[in-house]
């Protein structure tokens, strides 16, 4: 690719042939007259883009390698979908600020991030709409992907992708907002504008609230943050709109083979009470006629679901790991960085909100970097009503080095059902409200109880323990949500979107994103953010994170 020639007032950007959309004009002339300063670029430097463009295309790189802009580049796909010359010229204003601050590699980015802006205004037709999707790929002929493998075509021989860039970071988190105790839960809680103080009142006279003059501290996401909050949230659209193809063929998700692994003791036998009055109590409980109804409905309706069964099937994430670090090395990492911490971060949290979670609580302990203690202080994406209990149990399962299955049984068996262990029970909240719409979790120690009563459905209905709840899981949340429910997603799935969104916001390509992110830890991995609720909320957990019964739903 031919080298660009320097000119007064632009900037030389590595690698050759990226796009340039430096202003000739002093920086004076954009603290004034930004938008003008924009629109005449556009017409000054446009040739400029596309020729640039075309030969880098021409030579199988990619505008993601052309653009060494891997925190910044997903704010410029939203704003290239609405073709804003606007945004264009903030963008140049923030480089002028920062190259007055003397920040010359900032003002570089976002100089940079102005060109794939002002790209995506001016080419016309098919070839901008790609590039307006981030999606212009590499010309290989006739490439073929073997299915399942989650690979990708490679660039023909000879043909450079770019040269080695920074690993993106996390965005930064700047100093939290606060809000008012009385502000911060559904306003259904405490009534109306009327008799709202009232209520409140009656509550923290009752002890059940803080008082409404007490303030929390809120996250206060940053520009950054920001920025890759619009890129996911476009890169999810897509996906929901099925733009993509996944990494892992879904329909040959596999089961990891439980042999190659130390499966640990059954919660049936060792979570449960040791006094005979208790364990009585608990199995009346559990064995409630009305309870085993709901779940024998819940689990018929399941069957019906789309991909209900085989939920916890992910041999092909551990091929990956084994296919990096060898036979016995990647099943050891596998364990670390993926069924355990997955397994650590699953109280009260939805499979996108939990792989979320794991995934920045293995990226702290591979950067050597403090636990956050609260959620105000933790980057986006990281966020959801239970987030701070949560990754406080990444830190502590993960420092112990195992689960305990008396501590904490649900987790145990939900790390248990990945290593395929088909007959662990996990008993989430979807499973212990089936029993009692009240319970979010079986009481004390009475979790094997709970387990034992669905482990006798399951033997009446022919099918293992683990088939059971996955189907009555997929049901109950079909029965409560309806025709909003939209169908049984396996986690190889939510693994596969979550592949998608980091490539489309880092720039790498899937396949740097899996190694670089599940294996190694060392990117952020993009979910959607979740929110987090303030103030009385950040008490309603259990000991072992889980919502206990009154904690508030997400």
């Amino acid at each position: 690719m031919a080298e660009l020639q320097q000119r007064p007032g632009r900037v030389q950007f590595q690698p050759p042939g990226e796009l340039q959309a430096a202003s000739p004009r002093p920086w004076e002339v954009w603290k004034h007259d930004p938008i003008a300063g924009a629109v005449e670029d556009v017409k000054t430097f446009g040739g400029g883009l596309l020729r640039d463009a075309g030969r880098g295309l021409q030579e199988g790189s990619t505008y993601s390698n052309m653009l060494n802009v891997p925190r910044m580049a997903g704010t410029a796909l939203e704003w290239s979908l609405l073709g804003d010359v606007k945004e264009y010229g903030r963008t140049m204003l923030e480089a002028a600020r920062l190259e007055e601050a003397g920040d010359h590699e900032g003002a570089a980015q976002m100089r940079q991030v102005a060109g794939l802006i002002a790209a995506a205004v001016l080419v016309p037709g098919p070839q901008g709409k790609l590039i307006k999707r981030g999606l212009v790929k590499d010309p290989v002929d006739s490439a073929t992907i073997p299915t399942g493998s989650g690979g990708r075509p490679t660039p023909p021989s000879g043909v450079s992708s770019g040269v080695p860039q920074p690993l993106p970071t996390y965005p930064p988190v700047l100093p939290p907002t606060h809000k008012g105790a009385l502000d911060s839960l559904p306003k259904k809680d405490i009534g109306g504008p009327k008799d709202r103080q009232a209520k409140w009142d009656a509550k923290v006279e009752a002890g059940e609230e803080y008082p409404a003059t007490m303030t929390f501290p809120a996250k206060n996401n940053s520009p950054e943050a920001l920025a890759v909050k619009k890129a996911v949230n476009v890169a999810q659209r897509d996906i929901d709109a099925g733009n993509y193809t996944p990494y892992f063929d879904v329909s040959k998700r596999a089961d990891v083979d439980p042999s190659n692994y130390d499966i640990g003791p059954a919660t049936l036998d060792v979570a449960v009470p040791k006094r005979a009055d208790t364990l009585a109590k608990y199995e009346a409980q559990a064995n409630a006629p009305d309870g085993l109804a709901r779940l024998v409905a819940a689990y018929d309706e399941g069957t019906l679901v789309p991909n209900s069964g085989d939920w916890y099937f992910v041999k092909q994430m551990e091929d990956v790991f084994i296919r990096e670090l060898g036979e016995e090395a990647g099943r050891i990492r596998f364990r670390e960085r993926f069924t355990r911490p997955i397994a650590a971060t699953t109280g009260g949290a939805a499979p996108k909100e939990n792989l979320r979670t794991a995934m920045y609580g293995n990226y702290l302990r591979e950067h050597n970097m403090p636990y956050p203690t609260a959620a105000h202080e933790m980057p986006y994406p990281a966020g959801g009503v239970y987030v701070s209990g949560n990754i406080a149990q990444h830190k502590k399962i993960i420092d112990a080095g195992e689960i305990d299955p008396v501590v904490n049984p649900k987790r145990f068996n939900f790390e248990e059902n990945f290593l395929g262990n088909r007959y662990a029970g996990t008993i989430d909240k979807q499973i212990s409200q089936l029993f009692d719409p009240k319970m979010a979790e079986p009481p004390g120690p009475s979790y094997g109880v709970f387990e034992g009563a669905v482990n006798r459905l399951a033997d009446d209905a022919g099918v293992d323990l683990r088939r059971y709840q996955e189907a009555a899981w997929a049901g109950a949340k079909k029965q409560r949500e309806g025709p909003r429910y939209p169908g049984s997603r396996p986690l190889i799935e939510e693994v596969n979107q979550m592949i998608e969104r980091t490539s489309r916001v880092t720039g790498l390509s899937p396949d740097e994103v899996v190694v670089q992110g599940f294996v190694h830890s060392r990117i952020p991995m993009y979910g959607i953010g979740g929110a987090v609720v303030m103030g009385a909320a950040a008490g309603m957990l259990s000991q072992t994170g889980e919502e206990r019964p009154g904690a508030l739903e997400y």
